[in-house]
């Protein structure tokens, strides 16, 4: 029997931890479902993470060598470029070299054409004693020397 201050029956408390027993239950399962979906979440971010790291990696390999491959590229484009200047000078001044041989080779012709124009009037000249620079004695044969001899 209960105390007379204590007016709660054994019938009353058992029902009570009943109730509270399937309340805690109830909630536990519920707690437990929601620890089963964030594990699950955690796993895949756990996974995720780990994809995301070697991705990472990847990226910051890749990236090591095409700053390396850019630097490479640099120096190649510095040398080309100085290469480029240097060729660029010399065909300048190979253009001046070719620009006066052509002005030369004019003359040249100009000459050589003059002298040809002189040499064919001479040749159509009925003298025939055209200077020894075109092939033909100057001068008799007494005046070269050759005149009769005195003993």
């Amino acid at each position: 029997m209960a105390s007379p201050r204590n007016h709660v029956t054994t019938e009353q408390c058992t029902a009570w931890l009943e109730d509270a027993y399937i309340l805690l239950n109830t909630e536990n399962k519920r707690l437990q479902s929601r620890t089963d979906h964030y594990r699950k979440a955690a796993d895949s971010l756990t996974k995720d993470n780990t994809r995301l790291r070697a991705k990472c990696k990847e990226i910051h390999t890749k990236t090591h060598a095409l700053t390396a491959e850019t630097g490479n590229l640099r120096n190649k484009n510095e040398k080309l470029s100085t290469q480029n200047k240097r060729l660029t000078e010399q065909l300048k001044r190979r253009d001046q070299e070719n620009a006066a041989l052509e002005m030369e080779n004019r003359r040249l012709a100009d000459s050589n054409a003059a002298y040809v124009d002189q040499y064919r009037y001479l040749m159509e000249q009925p003298n025939r004693n055209l200077p020894a620079a075109y092939g033909r004695p100057v001068g008799s044969p007494r005046e070269r020397g050759r005149g009769p001899r005195h003993y």
